[in-house]
């Protein structure tokens, strides 16, 4: 059985997370490991799939896997940023990539966080809680 511990218990409760990732296992992955810790979880198998939806509804926050089809993660991060309405939205990028570069990339690109395959539930996660407070506090510091 899978146990998520959190310090953010009751934080997933009203947060859309929107996976972007071309395997299906992987987002079968995601998505359980985040429906447990209480997310609302939406799909997208490519680049540009994941571009209309996060366009179409803005969710909470991104999870987005750099190698995709179509359009790859960096450009799908960056021409986000470009979107008024998604300028802001918090993204974590996902890579088997574990080099230096692909993350500094991934950060250059708009991404808030970079995090390497394979991913614990744990880990990813806190990863989100505190991504999401990070956006709630800038969100807070642009409304004064």
């Amino acid at each position: 059985m899978l146990t998520i511990d959190s310090p953010f218990p009751s934080q997933g409760a009203d947060k859309r997370i929107l996976i972007a990732d071309d395997d299906p296992f992987a987002r079968d992955i995601y998505r359980f490991m985040l429906e447990r810790a209480g997310f609302a979880v939406e799909e997208a198998d490519n680049g540009r799939s994941t571009l209309v939806q996060a366009t179409h509804s803005v969710p909470d926050l991104l999870l987005l896997d750099v190698m995709m089809p179509i359009i790859d993660g960096y450009s799908v991060c960056q021409q986000l940023r470009k979107i008024p309405q998604t300028a802001n939205l918090p993204i974590l990028m996902l890579s088997a990539l574990g080099d230096i570069t692909s993350r500094l990339k991934g950060l250059g690109m708009g991404a808030d966080q970079f995090l390497t395959k394979p991913v614990t539930a744990n880990h990813l996660v806190h990863t989100i809680h505190l991504t999401l407070a990070e956006y709630a506090v800038r969100q807070q510091e642009v409304e004064r």
